[in-house]
């Protein structure tokens, strides 16, 4: 349908009625702009002869999906209260207990819908997954630092020696010995004192370089976080001073690594770490 219309005393056309409206989008034709059309009796003013477009329609609202609702299922028929009440298994990441049927198998690891990503994550990158490891059992731990003390025993007997013979005391003559008691004493002070400080610098080096002692390596074993990274330099020598509350009370803590699922002394679950065979 072609469209005229009137601008500055002149008659203006034919155009069809899409570009009718849109030269009246842009201000060409004004809402009182006089037009015509065949059919018409006379000129009218745009907005008395054009109808305006009818406003569109929102689409239809789409269907939502139900929500799904776990429900737990009921026990099974016959099952004892214990049995339902049971801790299942727990994920080897977060070591959080759920229900076997919620967890995913990868190897020997379990590990739930949270820590899945980080799991997975961990194999791309090539670290070793907690749950992989078979873990270092109380007595072959005892023989490694059985093995680490007599290292450290002979290392120190032998800085002894040179302190004690720079300090002139001879211990093969006893009444020589009785005048000079007081720089025994302050000789084994310093022994102490070094012996301490040796132990400390021997396993936090050997631990955080490579994370195992020389009876660790020995033994085949291997200190790592319980997410399978090796250990910073500052957690190997909060380990060490760790193992002091350990043995705070009768060697507690150190038994302890003989009950726990995954072979922890009271230090490992300070320190957040595993004693692991490599």
């Amino acid at each position: 349908m072609n469209w005229y219309y009137a601008q500055g005393g002149q008659q203006m056309g034919p155009v069809d009625e899409n570009t009718l409206r849109q030269l009246a989008a842009t201000g060409t034709v004004r809402p009182d702009t006089l037009v015509w059309r065949a059919g018409m009796a006379n000129w009218l003013p745009y907005q008395s002869a054009v109808p305006p477009l009818p406003a569109p329609q929102p689409p239809p609202p789409q269907p939502v999906a139900p929500q799904l609702q776990y429900t737990p299922a009921a026990p099974y028929a016959g099952a004892s209260p214990a049995a339902v009440a049971a801790p299942s298994r727990f994920c080897t990441e977060c070591g959080t207990p759920y229900p076997a049927d919620q967890l995913v198998a990868f190897g020997n690891s379990l590990v739930c819908a949270a820590c899945k990503p980080v799991f997975m994550q961990k194999m791309r990158e090539g670290v070793q997954p907690a749950g992989s490891y078979q873990y270092g059992g109380f007595w072959i731990r005892f023989v490694a630092v059985f093995i680490d003390g007599i290292l450290l025993n002979i290392m120190g007997f032998m800085i002894f020696g040179l302190i004690a013979a720079a300090s002139g005391i001879n211990f093969l003559n006893p009444q020589r010995i009785q005048e000079q008691l007081v720089q025994v004493f302050a000789l084994e002070g310093i022994f102490i004192l070094i012996s301490l400080a040796m132990t400390a610098s021997y396993e936090t080096y050997c631990i955080g370089r490579w994370g195992y002692t020389l009876g660790k390596m020995i033994c085949g074993l291997k200190v790592v976080m319980t997410d399978g990274t090796p250990l910073t330099y500052g957690r190997a020598l909060g380990r060490h001073f760790a193992k002091y509350v350990s043995a705070f009370v009768f060697y507690i803590g150190f038994i302890m690594a003989g009950f726990d699922e995954r072979k922890r002394a009271l230090h490992d679950r300070i320190c957040d770490t595993l004693v692991v065979k490599k």
